[in-house]
């Protein structure tokens, strides 16, 4: 599902979690050898979090090469029955079954059977999807691999439902739709392409994308415990999983070659450690190279951003200094995964859990605890923070700051920038941000709670956010904000121009209800269309997150179809108008409205 970790809804993950979470002091000594210090403020930070923010279970594994060093659980895998987490505890591992994924695309790719830089379609030629971009060329395995095939982020309608169908059942819906992007242009996450694989695999390979990988991967590796499960089969030593303190049953998903294992801690060491022995006996040690190199060098919008095949291999949490980093984070409804390792010093850490409110507590403990392993192995130190750029002394007017202001179109919605005396102010998840200008340029983040008291967030101490022109070939002309570190810039958003609004969209402002929910799980309900300041809007509940609405600007291409404004995940995707029983109605990644 939805992914300092993931750099573009960072903020608004730091903004809502940031005020609950209770960070220890990090060691500064630490001792040849002595992994115990990263044991002891994991569990300290786990200690800390775990309650006042309701997550009721957890599994942790450190590795250093073939050897676990410390592996713990905390909380319960059943809080009802009293049963506790543990090492072999199995979760959900969401879109980190995309490593697996890929490396099993690799071992296809080591027989000749799939080559990475042939059209998706020369290997499953029943696929289809519609194009804008009538110059670009088709979409490569190695562009699913990488996250830049320019597919739609998700497909949600059949994705999590008690009896899902196959990814091929969904070819005749996709033929109808259009891709987001031009493949190659930038990174812009895709469950839906990954899914894609599942099919490839089958194809190629002549067996269901579970047993081949099953056969292939899990059994090799004696990942005894993982698998990949239907709705009603109990799995052995499976974490309940909780939301908001309740126990829930997560529904399977449709799309199980991008989110569908389930695994454990210890069973992930294990294919962790593939990439420590150069393939293990899985991989060619050149296979397993190339998952841990840069693809993506060609393009630019990706700016800091590096991705490996499955692996992203870029520094979201200021480890540049320990050479390469190579991480994957997964989520599905309710489970969510960490996983990250130095290659270069083959020690790594993964992170489990049961519960959605997890995910920035396992991505610190994951991150804060390699950073103590890489001292406590080679001594390396992380280098001390060079201090925050400090303001200017006469800040700026509110009219000398309004040729900044205006909409920006991010992953997480439309954000609006407003111009205040002296500052930049937009409302992110359930706080405000106010953005201070800085000597030399830039902005300084400042979250606020309920618009009126800040919260000191260590992790913003270096960030610096910039609104400049860019120069890349599909945004040129577009005012981007940036977020930029000591050592890396991505791109969060860009400014959205006003576009001529038709009478045909501009009538269907309104309410609508979901009228093919079925049994799916995640779903999109109370959609709202609407105009404000001469903008199109978007607006929609995915009940499963919560009860605040995601809103995107809408771009109309035609009396019928209009795209979500911007560059990025959930954005260039189309909301198309149909006919349903001689009425007008419209259709969003799959699921179709009703006007009130």
């Amino acid at each position: 599902m939805k992914t300092v970790m993931t750099i573009i809804p960072a903020l608004a993950l730091m903004a809502s979690v940031s005020a609950c979470m209770d960070i220890p002091p990090i060691p500064i000594d630490v001792a040849k050898g002595d992994y115990g210090v990263a044991s002891r403020y994991v569990a300290d930070l786990m200690d800390r979090n775990m309650s006042k923010n309701k997550i009721k279970g957890v599994s942790i594994v450190l590795i250093d090469d073939q050897k676990i060093v410390w592996s713990s659980g905390f909380g319960n895998a059943d809080d009802e029955a009293g049963i506790p987490a543990k090492p072999e505890t199995v979760y959900g591992a969401g879109t980190a079954t995309q490593v697996i994924t890929a490396a099993a695309v690799m071992q296809l790719h080591e027989k000749g059977l799939v080559d990475l830089d042939k059209p998706y379609t020369d290997y499953v030629p029943e696929f289809s999807i519609k194009t804008r971009f009538p110059d670009a060329p088709p979409f490569t395995v190695r562009d699913i691999l990488t996250h830049h095939s320019g597919m739609p982020s998700e497909w949600f309608h059949g994705d999590f439902t008690k009896k899902p169908e196959t990814i091929q059942s969904l070819f005749p819906m996709l033929a109808g739709t259009y891709m987001a992007y031009p493949p190659g242009t930038l990174f812009s996450p895709s469950n839906l392409a990954y899914s894609l694989l599942g099919a490839l695999i089958k194809k190629v390979s002549g067996m269901e994308y579970e047993d081949y990988v099953g056969l292939n991967i899990l059994k090799p590796l004696g990942m005894n415990s993982s698998t990949f499960s239907k709705y009603g089969k109990k799995i052995p030593s499976m974490a309940v999983a909780y939301k908001v303190g309740k126990p829930k049953v997560e529904y399977p998903t449709r799309d199980v070659a991008a989110q569908g294992l389930y695994t454990s801690v210890l069973d992930m060491a294990k294919f962790m450690q593939v990439f420590f022995s150069g393939g293990a006996n899985i991989l060619s040690p050149k296979s397993a190279a190339e998952m841990l190199k840069q693809q993506n060098e060609r393009a630019p919008m990706d700016m800091s951003i590096r991705m490996g095949l499955g692996w992203k291999v870029y520094d979201p949490a200021d480890l540049g200094y320990a050479g390469k980093v190579a991480f994957i984070d997964g989520a599905s409804v309710y489970y969510r995964m960490t996983m990250i390792m130095l290659p270069d010093h083959k020690i790594g850490a993964i992170a489990l859990s049961s519960t959605p409110t997890a995910k920035l507590i396992l991505d610190y403990a994951c991150f804060e605890a390699v950073k103590i392993m890489l001292q406590a192995k080679t001594g390396i130190r992380q280098p001390k923070q060079t201090a925050p750029a400090r303001e200017v002394d006469n800040p700026p007017s509110k009219k000398d700051l309004a040729g900044i202001a205006g909409l920006y179109a991010t992953s997480i919605g439309a954000m609006a920038v407003n111009a205040r005396d002296g500052y930049l102010e937009t409302d992110v998840s359930k706080a405000t941000i106010r953005m201070h200008p800085l000597q030399g340029g830039g902005f300084r983040p400042e979250v606020r709670v309920l618009g009126l008291f800040p919260v000191t967030i260590k992790q913003l101490d270096l960030v610096v956010l910039s609104f400049d022109k860019v120069v890349f070939d599909r945004v040129s002309g577009h005012q981007a904000l940036i977020l930029k570190l000591p050592d890396a810039s991505y791109l969060l958003g860009t400014r959205i121009h006003r576009v001529p609004i038709s009478k045909a969209w501009s009538d269907r402002a309104g309410k609508y209800s979901l009228v093919n929910r079925g049994d799916n799980q995640f779903y999109i309900d109370d959609l709202r269309i609407f105009m404000d300041n001469g903008y199109l809007f978007m607006e929609f509940l995915i009940p499963e997150i919560g009860k605040e609405k995601s809103k995107f600007a809408l771009d109309p291409v035609s009396d019928t179809e209009s795209v979500a404004a911007g560059f990025g995940r959930y954005l260039g995707e189309t909301i198309s108008v149909i006919k349903v029983d001689g009425s007008e109605a419209l259709t969003y990644s799959g699921y179709i409205f009703k006007r009130n």
